[in-house]
């Protein structure tokens, strides 16, 4: 019992000083590349706003991997959650430009259409 508390307290106090012992979710990994998977198929790359984003996400993604094979996880780990964040962020100006399209070409049919009355 003294041995199993000494190596819980020892890898306790390894992952609040060091982080060492913080792996990284293969989840975070996997949400981060599902989020910029679907802000490119929603065309975030056709907006500049939202292309920036999505390019910010690509990056913060790419460092986080790069992060964890450093075995800096804890460091890696908040940076798949920015990667993830921006990509959301992309998605939905992605969105937002989708919307804004159709309503102006919405508005220019209906223009077409009283011209024809």
């Amino acid at each position: 019992m003294v041995r199993t508390f000494a190596a819980v307290a020892a890898t306790a106090a390894c992952s609040i000083a060091l982080g060492c012992a913080t792996p990284v979710p293969q989840s975070k990994v996997n949400s981060s590349a599902a989020a910029i998977q679907s802000a490119e198929q929603l065309g975030a790359v056709d907006d500049p706003r939202a292309a920036q984003h999505l390019q910010m996400a690509r990056d913060q993604r790419n460092r986080g991997l790069s992060l964890i094979n450093a075995g800096k996880n804890k460091e890696a780990g908040r940076m798949l959650d920015r990667a993830q964040a921006d990509a959301e962020l992309a998605y939905s100006l992605a969105g937002e430009a989708n919307m804004r399209n159709e309503a102006a070409r919405m508005l220019e049919e209906i223009l077409f259409l009283r011209a024809k009355l």
